[in-house]
């Protein structure tokens, strides 16, 4: 080490926030927000179940990006200082900032209709689920029917 060289700081700790601008790259940072996100949603909406972690899963991280991106931009425009170039208020937010808002937003729309998060998303379920039964019943039917017959051949075959 060269003799003119002496740090003034301790070592970085682990874990540490020194570096985080919007968070919204960080993988621990949006994991948090994502849990709690998920907390209120299971008490909001009690018929989500493990069955839908998959899409609850993305949807709270994209929740969580969202709030992060919205909030760090947010900030940017409510400072009167500029940035680099000169920019000031929406100019200042990087576009990088707004296209992640863009896609953020719009894998949070998508996951709420998968989950049925809308009272017409939550009909369009309900509707596919009364199908689904419909044509199950008639075709579960055929298909006892085709099982016995099988297993008669089988005996006397």
């Amino acid at each position: 080490m060269p003799e003119w060289y002496h740090p003034k700081r301790e070592p970085f700790q682990k874990d540490n926030e020194l570096a985080v601008k919007s968070g919204v790259y960080s993988t621990r940072l949006v994991s948090e927000d994502a849990e709690r996100i998920a907390e209120q949603l299971a008490d909001l909406m009690p018929w989500l179940g493990p069955h839908h972690l998959v899409i609850l899963d993305v949807l709270c991280k994209a929740k969580a990006r969202y709030d992060r991106a919205d909030s760090y931009a947010n900030d940017l425009m409510d400072e009167v200082t500029t940035n680099k170039n000169g920019d000031t208020g929406i100019e200042a937010v990087p576009q990088r900032i707004w296209n992640l808002l863009i896609s953020q937003e719009n894998t949070i729309i998508n996951a709420c209709a998968k989950l049925g998060m809308t009272a017409t998303d939550q009909a369009m379920l309900m509707k596919d689920a009364s199908w689904a039964r419909a044509l199950s019943q008639g075709r579960a039917e055929s298909l006892a029917a085709e099982g016995a017959r099988l297993r008669q051949l089988r005996k006397t075959g």
